[in-house]
């Protein structure tokens, strides 16, 4: 989402081209990676998923530039570590996966919503803040979306969504 539109150094085309590996590989092997960690054996699954989060993705954050490492989802973690129940009770990548549906939901990408939704149900990530025990009418959202429009890495979106606009998406994964 930060890139689109730029014209990107063959660097970070390279990372953003591995970026979508790092997609790849989580849905092919998640699932199963989960099942052996959950039955403590180790897998080919469990270590292509292990790969991919600490190298891949690391490589893909050092390919295409600070300029280009962030959006929405990171932004939303940003601002949902406001409330303690965030901090205390969930993982910074199940956050960020939360922020990635919103993202979707925001840019009105439903296909690919629909798809990773599907993905996050089949191992068990949150796909609305109620399955992770926040109201969007919580009055403490005031503050979390602005920390969040705040956050660097929203504002290196082309396009920065409104509070209004990041509530709409929110409120949107509640009905879907």
């Amino acid at each position: 989402t930060s890139s689109r539109g730029k014209d990107l150094s063959q660097s970070a085309q390279m990372g953003k081209s591995l970026s979508v590996l790092c997609v790849d590989i989580i849905e092919k092997y998640g699932k199963f990676a989960l099942e052996s960690v959950k039955s403590c054996k180790q897998s080919e699954a469990f270590i292509q998923v292990i790969q991919t989060i600490v190298i891949t993705t690391g490589l893909v954050s050092m390919m295409v530039g600070d300029e280009n490492n962030g959006a929405l989802a990171h932004g939303l973690f940003y601002g949902l570590t406001l409330l303690h129940e965030i901090e205390e009770e969930h993982l910074h990548g199940e956050v960020v996966a939360l922020g990635v549906l919103a993202l979707l939901a925001y840019e009105k990408n439903i296909r690919e919503l629909n798809r990773m939704m599907q993905f996050y149900k089949s191992i068990e990530l949150p796909c609305s803040l109620s399955a992770m025990g926040i109201s969007v009418s919580d009055t403490r959202m005031n503050s979390v979306l602005g920390k969040t429009i705040d956050a660097p890495d929203t504002n290196k979106m082309a396009t920065v969504p409104s509070g209004k606009e990041i509530m709409n998406a929110l409120k949107y994964l509640e009905e879907v």
